[in-house]
């Protein structure tokens, strides 16, 4: 690997604390051990600027709502998630901080990019901020919550996926009226 130099701007506080790391794990150069410091906080790469934006209220409300009338992302995304977290809750280790992460990190990207393409392409990801889909995160993971007060967790847990038998007697109408019309 090519002898890097990475100037960086800390904090007296924030070096003293990168110092400490460093002899701790036995780090030989400050951008390793910031980047094992980021790695060990859990702290994802990121640009500053997300932290410092607006929640858009608007798409908070726009995406929960497509998102709360489309039955096969309910279906499909929500009921596992809801089940897991009910798993969670029954054996007490259920964390809702951890919840909201797993939820904006998968669930709320997912509703974006089906929004987008349902809509001809609009928001993308890159449009809606992290502040927004925290926000929105948020509201599902209290919506979950919710849902296992209200039904209890062995009452989730019990949901089942209903499968919907045809009925015969449309579909044989329905061949019968296509035969008929050719």
């Amino acid at each position: 690997m090519p002898n890097v130099h990475v100037e960086t701007r800390l904090l007296e506080a924030e070096y003293e604390l990168l110092k400490d790391f460093k002899e701790k794990n036995g780090l030989k150069t400050d951008y390793q051990g910031l980047k094992e410091l980021v790695k060990a906080l859990d702290i994802p790469d990121f640009n500053q600027e997300q932290f410092n934006q607006e929640i858009q209220e608007e798409w908070v409300d726009e995406l929960k709502l497509w998102f709360d009338n489309d039955g096969q992302m309910y279906k499909s995304r929500y009921i596992p998630f809801l089940k897991n977290y009910a798993r969670k809750k029954k054996r007490g280790i259920y964390e809702k901080e951890l919840a909201i992460k797993g939820i904006k990190n998968n669930l709320v990207n997912d509703i974006i990019k089906a929004y987008s393409k349902d809509m001809g392409g609009t928001p993308t990801l890159q449009e809606i901020n992290m502040a927004t889909r925290k926000k929105l995160a948020e509201e599902i993971v209290d919506r979950i919550e919710g849902e296992i007060n209200d039904e209890g967790v062995e009452g989730v847990l019990s949901y089942k996926q209903e499968v919907k038998p045809i009925d015969r007697t449309n579909l044989e109408n329905w061949v019968k009226d296509l035969e008929t019309s050719t």
